[in-house]
């Protein structure tokens, strides 16, 4: 998760303002409004509401174009067991179950809307070591396997390395090191489906203080990213990024994220 976090969370080039505000009854809205150039404003409204006999409605979502988006998940029907649900007002209707033992954690979902796909996981972890699987099925025309992957992660202190081989064919890889408490490294390896090439990438993230953090990564096309996520206040953070090539100055593009509540 940490490995996701640097390499693609406060990079965002959009103008976003995101307020969330805490109503009654444990219910939270989110008010997400896009400030577009050519579009002008593209706004959306969800909410999230969690009752005490393990149901959750983990977002209602409605935004300006009519879309509706709805998430919900349930507990309490099996031991270790949790259903969920993902739909939409258009094209999406996934139901999904998960269940948790001490040794691993199985999931699987499937599309049953169209019954065109369904997907499986499973993942475990021995100490150190972490090692899952996972497959998506083709249901519409003839049955059979479309994609899979089968991962390894390894942490230890303050590094974790990780190993992922796609549909047997290509292979993908992760490394951070946290050098301190400020300041931490990582790596990545993964195949360019756009001109099946390898291609790297470097990133790093540096705390100036509690309320400062500085992100840069680097990747093997060319493209450089830079953001500056600063916490104004406790339930208030700015973060602006920019992204582009340094050897095509048309290239480059901002954007400043703000979320309150």
């Amino acid at each position: 998760m940490f490995l996701i976090d640097i390499f693609g969370e406060d990079f965002d080039t959009k103008h976003v303002l995101k307020i969330k505000t805490n109503a009654p009854n444990g219910i939270t809205f989110t008010t997400n409004t896009t400030i577009c150039p050519t579009n002008g404003l593209k706004s959306k409204v969800s909410g999230k509401f969690s009752h005490s006999c393990g149901f959750t409605l983990d977002k209602f979502e409605i935004e300006n174009d009519g879309k509706v988006s709805a998430e919900t998940s349930l507990t309490g029907v099996q031991p270790n067991l949790k259903i969920g649900f993902k739909g939409d007002s258009k094209e999406k209707s996934d139901l999904s179950a998960t269940y948790n033992l001490p040794a691993a954690t199985a999931f699987a979902e499937v599309d049953v809307l169209h019954l065109k796909s369904a997907n499986a996981s499973v993942v475990t972890a021995n100490g150190p070591f972490t090692v899952g699987a996972s497959a998506t099925f083709n249901l519409a025309d003839k049955f059979g396997v479309s994609s899979n992957t089968i991962g390894l992660g390894y942490a230890l202190n303050s590094i974790f390395v990780g190993l992922r081989v796609n549909d047997f064919k290509s292979l993908s890889g992760v490394l951070s090191y946290s050098a301190s408490n400020i300041l931490t490294f990582a790596g990545k390896t993964w195949n360019c489906a756009k001109d099946n090439k390898q291609c790297f990438g470097l990133a790093a993230v540096y705390k100036c203080n509690d309320n400062t953090a500085i992100k840069v990564k680097g990747a093997s096309c060319g493209t450089v990213s830079a953001s500056v996520k600063q916490f104004i206040d406790k339930k208030f953070t700015v973060t602006g990024a920019v992204e582009g090539k340094p050897t095509d100055s048309s290239s480059w593009k901002w954007g400043v994220n703000a979320t309150l509540g």
